[in-house]
C-alpha cells in the first residue's frame, strides 16, 4: 500500500539527497576569472603579401586568370598529339611546369585568404576578401580542368618504352619531382572524360 507524501515530506527527501558542500565544490566557484587577451596572436602573413588591398594580390589574381586562360587556349585539345610524339617527355614536361607554376600561385593566394580568415572569422572585411579571392580562382581554375581529364587516357604511354615494352627507367622530364605525373599514374581509366 502506498502511502501519500505531504509537501513538506518530499522537501525533506529532496534535502536528504543533494550533496553536502565540501571546500573542493566551495573553491572551485570562487576562483577568479583570467580575463581575455586584448589582442589576440596574429599569423604574420607579410611573406605571402603585405596586406589585403596590396597590389601584388591584385596582380596575381589577374596573373592567374590570364595564365589559366592561355594555358586553355594553347593546350585544350593538343595533349593526345602530344603524347604521341616523339619528344612527348620534354613537351609534356613543359606543359606539366606551366600548369604548377598556375597552380603554386593559386595555392599562394588562396594560403593567404583562408589563413587571413582563420586571423579573426568574425571580420567581415576578411570573409569578404576570402569570398572574392575564392569565387576568382574558381572561376579562373576551370579553365585548367581539361589539363588531367585529357592527359589520364594517355598516362600508359608515360609507363611504357618506345617498343611498347614496359618502361624500365623513368622519363626524366616527366618523372622528376612531377606530382601530377605521380597522381596520373595513380589513377585508373574511371576517370570522366571531356565531350
Amino acid at each position: 500500500m502506498r502511502t501519500r507524501s505531504t509537501p513538506a515530506a518530499a522537501k525533506a527527501v529532496a534535502k536528504s539527497r543533494t550533496l553536502p558542500r565540501t571546500p573542493a565544490r566551495t573553491a572551485a566557484k570562487t576562483l577568479p576569472k583570467r580575463p581575455k587577451p586584448a589582442v589576440l596572436p596574429e599569423w604574420n602573413l607579410t611573406d605571402l603579401y603585405p596586406a589585403l588591398d596590396a597590389p601584388e594580390v591584385k596582380r596575381d589574381l589577374d596573373r592567374v586568370d590570364a595564365d589559366c586562360r592561355a594555358f586553355e587556349a594553347s593546350y585544350k585539345g593538343r595533349l593526345a598529339d602530344m603524347a604521341r610524339a616523339v619528344a612527348a617527355g620534354a613537351a609534356l614536361a613543359e606543359v606539366v611546369r606551366r600548369y604548377e607554376t598556375i597552380r603554386d600561385v593559386i595555392g599562394r593566394l588562396m594560403s593567404f585568404a583562408r589563413l587571413t580568415l582563420a586571423g579573426d572569422t568574425t571580420d567581415p572585411v576578411r570573409a569578404k576578401f576570402y569570398g572574392d579571392v575564392h569565387e576568382r580562382i574558381t572561376a579562373a581554375s576551370a579553365h585548367l580542368l581539361f589539363f588531367t581529364l585529357e592527359l589520364n587516357p594517355h598516362r600508359q604511354r608515360f609507363n611504357r618504352c618506345r617498343d611498347g615494352g614496359p618502361r624500365t627507367r623513368p622519363l626524366p622530364a616527366v618523372d622528376r619531382g612531377c606530382p601530377q605525373g605521380k597522381a596520373l599514374s595513380a589513377r585508373g581509366p574511371h576517370r570522366a572524360a571531356l565531350p
